[in-house]
């Protein structure tokens, strides 16, 4: 009702012109044909104990059409003929279901609709027959005006709200809300100002898919400490004390087979510094399950330790480039397939044994390694982790994917077209940028050449000259270390 707020309505149908009522060009009289079989098989109703079984005869030699019964009943459905009085208009519009609307079921049913025919000629009264009904073009638009209408879900979006559960759904809502002031720079409504009952005119949309998800990553964006300037230049390399270069593959390989947590719900950021708002259920008291973002913590990239650990590894994807990603990533085994962008890599693993070809029915766990990844358990398993990965922008020379291009649940295609890295891929991975961002003094110096036997024998020593001073032999061996 004020600037900031959004009214929600939901279930409402949209006004239609009323339909005219349905033509009854005939008039009933004690004459019409049909009175003397409705007065008959009236009898007959009156007497028979069984049910319309007794009366399937009766009713089909005076033009009635009998079905079959259902397995194990002996009630059926009867129609009723082409000139006789329309079922509906006399008994069928009482009934809620559209199949007994226009069908008989029971004998207590028969025979209200035989009473009727009869109270319809002693009165003279217009009517239309079974054949009129049948040709009215508008009979469907009219039985669907004439249904009771569901009341319209209505609910307000409030200045500042970040979740679509925070809408305020009634009166009492809404005084709690004002009452509260939570954004005291914008106009108050009154509290008559807020209608719950659709007679507002105009158009009230819902909020489109994954809106909110969308709007608190863009808060959680502004709300982030603005990180110090970075440089094109390369990688800054934080001084350590000389130690003996890491192998390949010193941490644990656990990292990569990690099990995972299930998890594909959209979800909002986490505004508590990242523990999960709600446990999973069976997870121990006091911890959460092995493989959650709680347990994953901030890695430490022990093997990064002599380079500058984990600031050196930041400082790397800073400035990587997708074409340096591509040589790099790329020359292992896997042919990263770059979705949702370039640079990218989407995972399908079977929760369980993998079915026949071309058989479906198999739950897949979908994981997504993003660029500059370096750890296997840095892969993102839900959309809480990609809304977190985004809004760190850890390589922010790469196109940064929408939110709505990672897709955790629907038809996910086969695991073949969306492969797992190779065993060993960001141990071997780790080692490459490793020696990338290894300081050149570090690397061993080349040998020293041979000297050949004339030159074993030195000259007395007040001829020898003075040693060369190790600056001059560090000059020359720089060009071959670069």
């Amino acid at each position: 009702p004020a600037r900031g707020w959004h009214r929600e309505v939901k279930g409402a149908a949209p006004a239609a012109a009323p339909l005219p009522p349905a033509p009854k060009p005939r008039v009933a009289s004690t004459a019409s044909a049909w009175v003397a079989a409705c007065t008959d098989l009236l009898e007959l109703a009156g007497k028979e104990k069984g049910g319309l079984t007794g009366l399937r005869g009766a009713l089909q030699s005076s033009g009635f059409r009998c079905g079959e019964p259902a397995q194990g009943r002996t009630e059926f459905q009867v129609s009723m003929p082409q000139e006789f009085p329309c079922y509906y208009d006399i008994v069928g519009k009482g009934y809620s279901g559209s199949n007994r609307q226009d069908l008989m079921t029971s004998r207590p049913g028969l025979m209200a609709y035989l009473e009727g025919c009869l109270a319809l000629a002693q009165a003279g009264g217009a009517y239309r027959t079974t054949a009129d009904r049948d040709a009215d073009g508008d009979e469907a638009a009219r039985r669907a005006a004439e249904r009771p209408k569901k009341a319209p879900d209505i609910c307000f979006h409030h200045p500042g709200q970040f979740k679509a559960s925070d809408a305020l759904r009634s009166r009492s809502d809404v005084e709690r809300y004002l009452a509260a002031d939570a954004t005291p720079l914008f106009e108050s409504p009154p509290l008559d100002a807020f209608s719950f009952d659709n007679d507002v005119a105009g158009d009230f949309p819902s909020p489109p898919p994954g809106y909110y998800s969308r709007l608190s990553a863009k808060v959680v964006e502004q709300l982030r400490p603005a990180a110090p300037a970075l440089t094109a230049a390369s990688p800054a390399v934080v001084s350590r004390p000389a130690a003996a270069p890491p192998a390949v593959g010193a941490e644990s390989e656990s990292e990569i087979d990690e099990s995972v947590a299930d998890s594909d719900g959209e979800g909002d950021p986490d505004w508590d510094g990242g523990v999960p708002a709600k446990e999973p259920r069976g997870a121990p008291k006091g911890r959460a399950p092995k493989g959650s973002p709680a347990n994953r913590g901030p890695l430490n990239y022990k093997s990064f330790e002599p380079l500058g650990g984990a600031e050196a590894v930041r400082s790397w994807r800073s400035t990587l480039t997708p074409d340096a990603w591509d040589a790099l990533a790329a020359d292992d085994g896997l042919a990263r397939n770059n979705v949702p962008a370039r640079g990218w890599h989407r995972q399908l693993r079977f929760r369980k044994a993998a079915p026949e070809p071309g058989l479906g029915g198999h739950k897949c766990d979908v994981f997504f390694h993003a660029p500059g990844q370096l750890v296997g358990n840095e892969t993102l398993r839900s959309k809480p982790d990609i809304l977190k990965h985004l809004a760190a922008k850890t390589t922010p020379l790469f196109e940064a994917p929408r939110i709505d291009d990672f897709s955790f649940g629907g038809s996910q295609g086969s695991p073949a077209d969306f492969p797992s890295p190779p065993e060993g891929y960001y141990a071997r991975l780790r080692s490459r940028v490793q020696e990338l961002l290894r300081p050149a003094s570090a690397a061993p110096p080349p040998a020293a050449p041979a000297l050949p036997p004339s030159a074993m024998a030195l000259p007395p020593a007040a001829s020898a000259p003075p040693p060369p001073p190790s600056v001059a032999v560090e000059d020359a061996a720089a060009p071959l270390l670069q």
